[in-house]
């Protein structure tokens, strides 16, 4: 079957995942038509939308092209971001260009991304089905706040950075036409960040799944289990009962009183089994996120490293010519 003709992947979300998925699709880095659902929210990826993002994301790299080439025109006094020393100007072309790319590779390979997302988010609830493994709702509810308060104070930051340095070179009588036209490395590093997000929850999601098969095992190993002349093996493989609430330690009760375990094998050989599937097909997911998100990662590990020149650097120049 050839990519054409295959069913539309969706997935039912909810949670902070959902909430950075509707911050992505409204900044133009995630191609995706999000309805809501019974559990969540059902999303899918949108044509139409991948082919408008990719426009958006033209025309910001050419602004940003633009105002680097106006910039330099400016005499070297009054450059706003280049700078007149041939180490400034270096410094600030690796900033931009990293922003520029990662932003530009979540965009450009947004379609094929969110497919491959999507899957590994089926992929990932069929194993945490399997498991029996349901989520905290009160975490989850305190990720979406969190998530929401750190997505609102960064639109801040980015909003009054601009708006301090316009005003700083417009007083100046520096060209702020350009930095006007600078703003769109802000998005792109906003853009960047929900990119960065997006990867980081769909990871946090297998590491969940591959910690819950550990304690799983770590049962089997740690303790003697004993099951009731009634017992299923259901009951084993479900998440035990907490006698204490998500935010604290967790202590179970993980011992029934009945007959021997020894008297059940097969139940242990089928337990394994399902553990050891759940493991091998976790490590697929892992390769499958690898492959589809190494080029990304390796510009954004790039440009952390970078950044942690730069911000030095910066504060050097502010601290010795105010």
């Amino acid at each position: 079957m050839s990519a054409a003709d295959r069913p539309p992947t969706e997935c039912v979300v909810g949670g902070a995942l959902s909430l950075v998925l509707r911050a992505s699709r409204c900044s133009g880095v995630a191609p995706l038509s999000i309805t809501a659902a019974d559990a969540g929210w059902r999303v899918a990826v949108s044509p139409p939308l991948d082919v408008l993002q990719r426009v958006f994301m033209t025309a910001l790299n050419l602004v940003c092209l633009a105002a680097l080439i106006l910039d330099f025109q400016e005499d070297p006094s009054k450059r706003i971001r280049v700078g007149d020393s041939a180490v400034t100007s270096f410094v600030w072309i690796a900033d931009l260009a990293l922003v520029l790319a990662i932003a530009s590779l979540a965009v450009y390979r947004g379609s094929a991304r969110m497919e491959e997302m999507l899957r590994l988010l089926r992929e990932l609830q069929k194993i945490n089905t399997d498991l029996k493994n349901t989520g905290c709702a009160k975490v989850e509810k305190i990720g979406a706040i969190v998530m929401t308060s750190f997505l609102i104070s960064t639109i801040m930051i980015q909003f009054a950075e601009v708006y301090l340095k316009t005003k700083f070179f417009i007083d100046k009588g520096y060209n702020w036409p350009i930095m006007i036209m600078y703003s769109s490395y802000y998005v792109a590093n906003y853009m960047g960040l929900l990119a960065r997000l997006q990867w980081g929850y769909v990871a946090l999601g297998v590491h969940g799944a591959a910690a819950t098969v550990n304690q799983r095992l770590l049962r089997l190993h740690h303790v003697k289990l004993k099951f009731e002349e009634n017992a299923t093996l259901e009951a084993y493989l479900s998440p035990p009962k907490p006698v204490v609430d998500c935010f604290t330690e967790r202590h179970y009760d993980i011992s029934p009183t009945g007959s021997d375990f020894a008297a059940y094998p097969l139940q242990v050989q089928s337990m394994v089994r399902r553990l050891a599937s759940s493991y091998g097909h976790i490590g697929e997911l892992m390769r499958q996120m690898n492959e589809s998100n190494g080029t990304i990662i390796i510009a954004i590990l790039m440009a952390a490293f970078l950044h942690l020149v730069v911000t030095p650097y910066y504060l050097l120049l502010t601290l010795m010519f105010p």
